[in-house]
């Protein structure tokens, strides 16, 4: 069973500041003849501009299905796991599949909730699972809070 208990921010909100740290460092890495304050400028900019955009969108998640899920204000849905796509085994992309009609896609590390791929061991590797899923909906998608298999086919 699967119980969203925390939402940490991903890892990738940082790549914004490894971008404006190599704004401020770029002038110390690269030839005299490069040393413009430009190109450090467009860099630091670019830097701010991702995080800004970062950080707007993990609170969004935050206080639109976390904090949601959190009040109890969620969806519930069960049944037959159908319409399974798996990605291949290398890892890149999202499982797909439906329960009751309802669309759910996970593998996308920065979303909150399970996300957790067949080929990673995830829990939905099979079509005809019977699952018992607690999920928020939010911008079109659906984030699973609370997973559970009841059996198999």
């Amino acid at each position: 069973m699967y119980v969203a208990k925390h939402f940490y921010p991903h890892i990738a909100i940082f790549i914004p500041f490894l971008i404006m740290l190599a704004g401020f460092n770029l002038p110390k890495l690269v030839s005299h003849q490069f040393k413009t304050k430009l190109v450090p400028l467009i860099f630091i900019c670019a830097g701010a501009f991702v995080f800004i955009i970062s950080v707007d969108e993990y609170f969004a998640l935050y206080k639109n299905v976390y904090m949601t899920y959190k009040n109890g204000e969620y969806l519930k849905c069960s049944g037959k796991v159908e319409n399974l796509v798996l990605i291949t085994s290398d890892g890149h992309g999202v499982d797909e599949f439906d329960v009751d009609n309802v669309h759910f896609e996970v593998g996308n590390l920065i979303c909150p909730g399970y996300q957790k791929i067949a080929a990673w061991g995830g829990m939905i590797n099979e079509e005809g699972l019977d699952v018992e899923i607690v999920y928020i909906n939010f911008n079109e998608m659906n984030y699973i809070m609370e997973l559970k298999v009841l059996s198999k086919d």
